[in-house]
């Protein structure tokens, strides 16, 4: 998994690297680990879900973060719509994965989705999205 990197999919023009005009309902998982687990562990977790993410209907763009300050691992995600969202969300992958979240996560896991344009489709937006809605600073 390339933490840190580009925004990438079928939506995403290759030469200019950014997503094409449109509007869109956009995703962010926020995870906050337990001191003890390696994030290595998590990314080895998470490999069948980007497979299935990277071949799911509508899934247009997706990035991944991490910080190390915060011990956090951070998914955005962009879709054509909320159906194509919720089919990724409630696939064999992700909810397997999801099993996993309470033995990994210190209980700070939040997910939000919400609809934009590609102008709203940043690490920024999605912090203030994130902070509207659960009240706490990001």
């Amino acid at each position: 998994m390339a933490v840190g990197a580009e925004l990438s999919g079928p939506g995403v023009d290759p030469q200019t690297k950014r997503l094409r005009a449109g509007s869109y309902v956009i995703a962010m998982t926020y995870l906050t680990l337990k001191p003890e687990v390696e994030v290595e562990t998590v990314f080895g977790l998470t490999e069948p879900v980007i497979a299935e993410l990277k071949t799911s209907k509508g899934m247009a763009a997706v990035t991944f973060g991490k910080s190390t300050a915060c011990h956090a691992l951070r998914t955005l995600t962009v879709w054509e719509s909320e159906e194509d969202l919720g089919a990724f969300v409630m696939g064999p992958a992700h909810l397997s994965a999801m099993s996993h979240s309470s033995a990994l996560c210190r209980g700070t896991g939040n997910t939000i989705s919400w609809e934009g344009t590609e102008k709203d489709v940043t690490w920024e937006a999605a912090a203030q999205q994130l902070a509207s809605e659960s009240g706490r600073d990001f």
